[in-house]
């Protein structure tokens, strides 16, 4: 949209509104976006994504379709208006998070249990319970999310796709405690909810807040027993480090990998939370050519950093694509 001409902008934007009025003209107009053949083409569809990304659909005309993530995974996704899963509208592969699912194609089915802090609406959540199923079905996924609205979809998103047997979801975050924390969520902006106020305000100045329940990550040693190769996937907006500091007890534990997503700003205070050389932990920056090993944490040309405890990780290679420094 950058590049077309404010007036091209707008009648194009018009068009789509007007469009927009009928729930059939709507249905008719998304159905024939999908079949389009230049739409396939990544440059076009992102095109074609962030226009009807600007327009407020129809809610019966969005309905759950086929995308494909990673190398070969697929499932239904419901889309909604002005989030990231309208892509799902064009169906085909969804362009969300392409290096981290890239990764997760390699090693997602080692782990006998995965625990999915900050599950948001659940396209990881679905993920894992697919991949696990068909490939590791004695293994369990946990999944945390606060937010009520992305909760719901969550559950929505399990449900459409029979990935309940291997799923077990809480609305509720880890915290420093178990008890209560206010939760802060920008409107219109699901992703970005916070028990942060500073960083969920970034996306709106007033963002709304409620009770939720919290959680002390050592509780979940209890959920553990058992687990001989664990996952911890942690996508917290600005509250990784508290995070960090309340698993300590399943760190040491039982040190399993963690998958995190490491802001720019916020490297200095996750890396403080916890000793991580003393337990043993080597780093790596998930990057598009896979990963890259690191001396710190930081964020590197994506925003997610792995962590594991395997010291012949380079050595061996357990993970193809691991780079030296």
């Amino acid at each position: 949209m950058k590049h077309l001409a404010p007036r091209t902008r707008a009648r194009i934007l018009r068009c789509h509104s007007l469009i927009a009025r009928s729930t059939v003209l709507s249905r008719l107009y998304l159905t024939l976006c999908r079949h389009l053949p230049p739409l396939r083409l990544p440059a076009l569809r992102r095109r074609a994504i962030n226009i009807i990304s600007m327009i407020n659909w129809p809610a019966a005309a969005l309905s759950p379709r086929l995308i494909h993530v990673g190398r070969s995974s697929e499932f239904y996704l419901k889309p909604h208006n002005h989030e990231f899963d309208i892509e799902a509208v064009l169906g085909g592969q969804l362009s969300y998070e392409p290096e981290v699912f890239a990764f997760l194609d390699k090693v997602a089915t080692s782990y006998d249990t995965v625990i999915e802090i900050g599950a948001n609406v659940g396209i990881f959540t679905v993920y894992f319970s697919k991949r696990l199923m068909t490939e590791n079905p004695n293994a369990r996924i946990f999944a945390f999310e606060p937010s009520n609205e992305a909760y719901k979809r969550l559950r929505e998103n399990l449900e459409l796709n029979g990935a309940t047997e291997n799923v077990t979801s809480f609305n509720a975050a880890i915290g420093v405690n178990t008890g209560f924390a206010r939760f802060y969520e920008p409107r219109g902006n699901l992703t970005n909810g916070s028990l942060k106020i500073s960083f969920a305000s970034y996306f709106d100045e007033h963002p709304v807040s409620y009770w939720i329940v919290t959680l002390a990550g050592s509780s979940l040693l209890e959920l553990l027993s058992g687990a001989k190769r664990v996952l911890l996937k942690i996508d917290v907006e600005g509250f990784e480090a508290e995070v960090l500091r309340s698993l300590e007890p399943v760190i040491a534990q039982l040190r399993p990998d963690i998958l995190i997503e490491v802001l720019p700003g916020f490297e200095d205070a996750i890396s403080a939370a916890i000793d991580f050389a003393a337990f043993g932990y080597r780093f790596y920056g998930l990057t598009p050519d896979g990963l890259r090993a690191i001396d710190h944490l930081r964020a590197v040309d994506g925003r997610d950093c792995f962590l594991t405890t395997a010291k012949d990780a380079v050595a061996k290679n357990p993970y193809p694509d691991i780079a030296g420094p």
